[in-house]
């Protein structure tokens, strides 16, 4: 595996990495197979004491949001997380560490949470990109944000 998308791709579900109860949780909240309702559904769920200030008077739509955006950034973005991006292959290609676990450490400061929270979060996105392909996933990614700010312009 040469690169963060071979990792993506190499599996069709992200989920197995996480504990039982969470994994157990998730999937009985996307039993609709709709993951990203689940994944919002968890957030929703999330205790206040871990989550900043703008993800709970936000909401779990701003908070997803901001996820969605600090994924894009680690994963499709090549100027951003560059240090984290190497440490990802080489610590994952020598299993000495969990994807989701490694991911999850890098974005959860950036997002004002903390990881236990964002771990279910994180695979199921992870899994979704897996199911849909990196490229396609970063490519929808540009157009929702360009949208946002669109909707954002005065």
């Amino acid at each position: 595996m040469s690169d963060i998308s071979s990792i993506l791709e190499s599996r069709s579900s992200w989920l197995d990495e996480l504990p039982k109860y969470q994994r157990d949780l998730i999937r009985e909240l996307g039993r609709s197979g709709d993951l990203e309702a689940a994944a919002r559904s968890w957030l929703e769920a999330g205790s206040v004491s871990h989550t900043a200030e703008f993800g709970v008077l936000g909401g779990a739509r701003v908070f997803y949001e901001k996820v969605l955006d600090e994924l894009h950034d680690l994963l499709c973005v090549a100027s951003k997380y560059t240090e984290e991006k190497a440490k990802i292959l080489q610590e994952y290609k020598a299993g000495q560490a969990s994807f989701v676990a490694m991911v999850t450490s890098f974005i959860a400061p950036h997002v004002g949470t903390s990881s236990p929270l964002l771990a279910p979060v994180v695979a199921v996105i992870l899994t979704i990109i897996a199911q849909a392909s990196l490229k396609t996933w970063c490519s929808m990614q540009v157009e929702r944000r360009s949208r946002r700010e669109a909707d954002d312009a005065p």
